[in-house]
């Protein structure tokens, strides 16, 4: 497929960029300014917490808190991997090859290729967003304070210390430098279902 032009030191890049967000029905922002980038646009694109930038020759589309969960970010990785970037990786890694971490639940950066990639990130974003509105799925933010991290409820770790949720990273954190000892014989955090079961005992 058609790759996206190369946009760098073009006078005339905000046409270019006004019509790509306008086919991928992503919101565009006129800013007052113009970026201080390799693509000096006067325009950013938004649509469910995502924000995208223009680059030489490809989007960069980056979460603000709203990832891309494995189960909406895999598909697509099997239609448009190779133009729909995951942490914009030359080697075009599938989403749970390269976010393997245990923490990690989805994509929270791209780089897009082509306007069908783009038009099919934008679609998934989409999707994701629609079926969080059916409140089917629960998001909460990691209490951390240097995280904060949105998350879905049930991969959620309970800090039995100070009755707060984190993500399982800093949960992990947490009962690595808090291990049970004699005055606390217990793990500091346990996971969501545990901590339900507790509640429910």
């Amino acid at each position: 497929m058609a790759r996206f032009p190369n946009l760098a030191g073009d006078t005339d890049c905000d046409l270019h960029i006004v019509k790509e967000l306008e086919r991928a029905g992503i919101e565009g922002i006129k800013m007052p300014w113009a970026r201080k980038a390799e693509v000096a646009s006067h325009y950013i694109g938004h649509l469910n917490g995502w924000e995208f930038t223009r680059a030489w020759y490809y989007w960069t589309a980056k979460a603000e808190g709203n990832l891309l969960l494995f189960k909406h970010a895999d598909p697509l990785h099997g239609e448009h991997g190779e133009e729909v970037r995951v942490d914009g990786h030359c080697g075009c890694p599938s989403p749970r090859e390269w976010c393997k971490a245990p923490w990690r639940i989805g994509v929270s950066l791209y780089h897009v290729d082509s306007q069908e990639a783009l038009n099919a990130l934008a679609e998934a974003i989409k999707r994701q967003g629609e079926e969080d509105g059916k409140g089917d799925t629960k998001y909460i933010h990691c209490h951390r304070q240097a995280c904060q991290e949105k998350i879905i409820e049930e991969d959620a770790w309970w800090n039995i210390s100070i009755r707060e949720w984190y993500c399982i990273k800093c949960a992990q954190i947490l009962n690595i430098e808090n291990p049970p000892n004699d005055h606390f014989p217990h793990i500091l955090c346990i996971p969501y279902s545990q901590a339900v079961q507790d509640e429910d005992s």
